[in-house]
């Protein structure tokens, strides 16, 4: 395996691998981060297998002559890889993202996980790798999500709210779009 340096020209497989892999979200594509423009120096990075095709990409950027963020342009990041990504690959990927960026005089990593629950597959393979060479959270973030085929009853407080409401004369209709 080796690591590239992201350039325009590897937008096509950069955005193949975001939209087929399930650890991925529209913040991770090219697309949405390109958005951004030149407003922070990009350091993104494309992990290239043995026959030379993106197996992982790591969207990011420096913040300071010191410090890469993946990415500061999303409200989360991390590294985006194929479906098939064992462990010891993800380790691969993340050493080798670490020498790329300390080889160019970076010394931080602020890497921003992609919350649970908001991918396909989620799994925990890039934030054990990163516990496992020692790093350590800079924060925790709660990502509450509602599931909405999971139905709960409906509790006193919200039965009065919307009594008062339709009381008032708000109505709630369901619409659905084509």
């Amino acid at each position: 395996m080796q690591v590239v340096e992201y350039s325009p020209t590897l937008a096509p497989a950069w955005d193949k691998l975001a939209s087929e892999s399930r650890h991925a979200t529209f913040q991770q594509s090219r697309q949405f981060l390109d958005y951004h423009g030149n407003r922070f120096q990009d350091a993104s990075l494309v992990f290239m297998d043995t026959r030379g095709n993106a197996c992982g990409v790591l969207p990011a950027a420096a913040t300071d002559e010191q410090t890469i963020v993946t990415h500061p342009g999303a409200a989360h990041g991390g590294l985006v890889r194929l479906d098939a990504a064992d462990p010891a690959s993800v380790r691969e990927m993340l050493k080798l993202g670490a020498i790329h960026w300390m080889g160019r005089g970076f010394k931080t990593l602020v890497y921003k996980t992609v919350p649970p629950g908001t991918t396909a597959a989620p799994n925990d393979l890039d934030i054990h790798s990163l516990w496992l060479a020692g790093a350590r959270p800079a924060r925790v973030d709660i990502w509450n999500m509602i599931w909405l085929g999971a139905r709960r009853p409906m509790s006193s407080n919200l039965a009065r709210d919307l009594r008062y409401a339709k009381r008032d004369g708000l109505s709630a209709h369901t619409v659905t779009t084509p």
